[in-house]
C-alpha cells in the first residue's frame, strides 16, 4: 500500500525510471523455485546453475543503461532503504511493513560459503554489472541520508520507547501519563494521551504517526516536524515517547531520527506467544482452541537487531522477565536510562493482563456468536474480573522442554551476527523460565461456570443475552450445554422470552455505546 504525504491513496507516478536488481544468485534461486514448480524441473539447484544462463539476459539488459538520476534502483537486499528512497523520490509514505513476510523470505535466500563463491564464478560478468549497481544504489543511500540528518540532527535530545507488543506498554504508558508534571519538573516532556476504560492506549503514537481515509497507518514527516518545533521552544528538556505500534514503524524512526536512544524490552518467546493468543481471543474473535507450536522464535528481537545494525543506531536492550541476573522491573529499567527519574508507582497495577482459564473460555466462545457490543461489554467486564487472579500457563512441560532447546540454538545465532546482545543473560532468560500451573482450557467447564454465576450477579442483563444467544444460535457447546444453563436459570424455557432477550439486549447495547460515547469525550 502506498500512500501520499497528506494521507491520500495513490500510485507511484513519475518521469523517474525505476530499476529492480537483485544479486544474481537470488535470481537462480527464484528461478530455480519457479522451474521445480511450473517446469517439473527435478534436478537439484547445484544442478541448475551450472548449466543455464537464465541471469545473463537480464544483466546484459541492465549493462546497457545508463545508470543516473534519473533512475531510482529497488533492491530486495536492501528493501527497506529502498523503500524510504521512493517515499522521498515520489513524495508519498508506505505503509508499516509486515516484517515476518520480509524476514522469513530472507531466511530462505541464505547459501553455503561454498555454493555462493561457485555462483560468483561462473556469474563473473553479471556480478560486475550487479556490485555496479549496488554501488550506485549505495551512493543515493549515502545522500538521502546525510541530508535527513541535516534536518532532524535536532532531534538528538530524545528518548523513544518502541515495545513491542506485549511487554507492560500500557502499564509503562499509564504511569508516564499520570506523572508528566512530575517528569517536566525534571525537564523530560512526556506528550500527553488518552487511554480506554482499561488504561489500555496507544502511548504517544499520533506523535509520528497518521491514517489515511481508509485507517490505513504511515509516518507522518509533518508531525515529526512540528514535534521538532516544539523540542526547539524547549532546548534543554528530553522528549521521551513511548508506543508499541512504534515497532512497527522502525525503518522510518531508524532513518529520521538516528541519534534518538531507543529502547526495546525482551520477552520469553512462550509468554509472549500466549499473551498474543489472549489478545486475539480478547479483541480479534479468535475461536480455535490453544496449541503450541514446535519451534518458536526471537522474532521482534531479531528484526529490531537486524535493524539498528542495518540502520547504525543504538538500541538499549531491557528484559521484561525478572528471572534474568541484573534483570530490573520494568519502571526501574526504564528509569535507569535517566540521570534522575520519577519513583515507580507504589502498587503494580496490571493493565491490559491476561484472563483467567474460566475468562478466556467464555470470551472466546462468545466470539462464535455475540454481537459487537455484546462482545465490547464482556471484554470489559471480563478485564476487571480477571484482575489480580493468579497467574497460569498454557503450554506443557514437555512442549516447553522442546521450545527451550530451539530458543538456544537461536541465541548463539543472534549473539554471533550481533554483538550488543548479551549471550549469558539471553541464555539464563531461557534455562530460568518455569510455565505456571498449566491450564486445560478444554476442560474448563467449572471454571466457566463460575465466571458465569459471578457475571449474573454483577451484571444480569449481559449474562441473560450471551446463554440465550448461545442456546438461539446453537454455535457454542460449551455455553449452550444443559448443565450450564441449568445452573444459572433452572430451565431453557426462561431463555425462550423474546420480550426479556430484547430488552436485555437493547440494555446491553446502551450500556456499550454509553461507554465508548464517555471515552471519546474523554479522549
Amino acid at each position: 500500500m502506498l500512500v501520499s504525504a497528506k494521507g491520500q491513496e495513490q500510485q507511484i507516478a513519475g518521469a523517474k525510471q525505476l530499476i529492480f536488481f537483485d544479486s544474481p544468485a537470488n535470481i537462480l534461486l527464484e528461478e530455480f523455485s519457479a522451474a521445480r514448480e511450473s517446469e517439473n524441473y527435478t534436478g537439484s539447484f547445484s544442478s541448475y546453475y551450472r548449466e543455464t544462463n537464465t541471469v545473463n539476459a537480464f544483466f546484459k539488459h541492465i549493462s546497457t543503461l545508463l545508470v543516473n538520476h534519473n533512475q531510482l534502483l529497488v533492491s530486495p537486499d536492501n528493501l527497506f532503504k529502498s523503500l524510504l528512497l521512493l517515499e522521498d523520490t515520489f513524495e508519498l509514505s508506505f505503509d508499516k511493513v509486515p516484517y515476518g513476510k520480509v524476514f522469513n523470505e530472507n531466511s530462505t535466500r541464505e547459501l553455503d560459503d561454498h555454493t555462493q563463491q561457485e555462483i560468483e564464478r561462473l556469474y563473473a560478468k553479471e556480478y560486475e554489472v550487479y556490485q555496479a549497481l549496488a554501488r550506485h544504489f549505495s551512493h543515493r543511500w549515502d545522500e538521502f541520508r546525510q541530508r535527513t540528518k541535516a534536518n532532524y540532527a535536532r532531534f538528538s535530545n530524545a528518548v523513544i520507547h518502541v515495545g513491542p507488543p506485549k511487554t507492560g506498554t500500557s502499564a509503562i504508558q499509564s504511569w508516564l501519563n499520570q506523572n508528566r508534571k512530575a517528569l517536566g519538573d525534571k525537564e523530560i516532556d512526556y506528550p500527553a494521551h488518552g487511554s480506554d476504560s482499561n488504561g489500555i492506549s496507544a502511548g504517544n503514537f499520533a506523535q509520528l504517526i497518521s491514517y489515511t481515509k481508509s485507517k490505513t497507518p504511515y509516518f507522518d514527516k509533518q508531525r515529526l516536524d512540528t514535534l521538532l518545533n516544539k523540542m526547539g521552544r524547549k532546548p534543554t528538556s528530553t522528549v521521551l515517547l513511548s508506543s508499541e505500534h512504534f515497532y512497527y514503524f522502525l525503518p522510518w524512526l531508524f532513518t529520521y531520527l538516528p541519534s534518538a536512544q531507543y529502547i526495546f524490552f525482551i520477552r520469553h518467546p512462550i509468554p509472549l506467544f500466549e499473551s498474543g493468543y489472549h489478545q486475539q481471543i480478547k479483541r480479534h474473535r479468535r475461536t480455535n482452541e490453544y496449541r503450541a507450536p514446535n519451534q518458536m522464535f526471537f522474532n521482534n528481537l531479531n528484526v529490531i537487531s537486524h535493524l539498528s545494525r542495518e540502520f547504525g543506531v543504538t538500541v538499549t536492550y531491557k528484559f521484561y522477565d525478572q528471572i534474568v541476573p541484573g534483570s530490573q522491573g520494568i519502571y526501574e529499567a526504564i528509569a535507569s536510562c535517566f540521570k534522575t527519574f520519577i519513583d515507580p508507582p507504589a502498587v503494580d497495577t496490571k493493565i491490559n493482563s491476561k484472563f483467567t482459564p474460566g475468562a478466556l473460555t467464555l470470551m472466546r466462545e462468545a466470539n462464535k456468536f455475540a454481537s459487537k457490543n455484546m462482545r465490547f461489554e464482556l471484554d470489559r467486564w471480563l478485564q476487571c474480573y480477571s484482575e489480580g487472579k493468579p497467574d497460569f500457563s498454557l503450554t506443557s512441560k514437555d512442549a516447553l522442554n522442546k521450545i527451550s532447546q530451539h530458543l538456544m540454538e537461536q541465541v548463539e545465532k543472534l549473539t554471533a551476527s550481533d554483538p550488543s546482545l548479551e549471550r549469558e543473560q539471553l541464555l539464563a532468560l531461557i534455562k530460568n523460565y518455569q510455565t505456571s500451573s498449566v491450564a486445560e482450557l478444554a476442560s474448563s467447564i467449572d471454571n466457566v461456570q463460575s465466571v458465569l454465576q459471578t457475571l449474573k450477579r454483577d451484571y444480569p442483563a449481559l449474562a441473560y443475552t450471551l446463554i440465550a444467544g448461545a442456546v438461539q444460535s446453537k454455535k457454542s457447546d460449551i455455553l449452550g450445554q444443559h448443565s450450564v444453563v441449568e445452573s444459572l436459570y433452572g430451565s431453557s424455557g426462561k431463555l425462550k422470552l423474546p420480550l426479556a432477550y430484547f430488552l436485555a439486549e437493547k440494555w446491553v447495547t446502551l450500556q456499550a455505546l454509553r461507554r465508548k460515547i464517555l471515552k471519546k469525550m474523554k479522549d
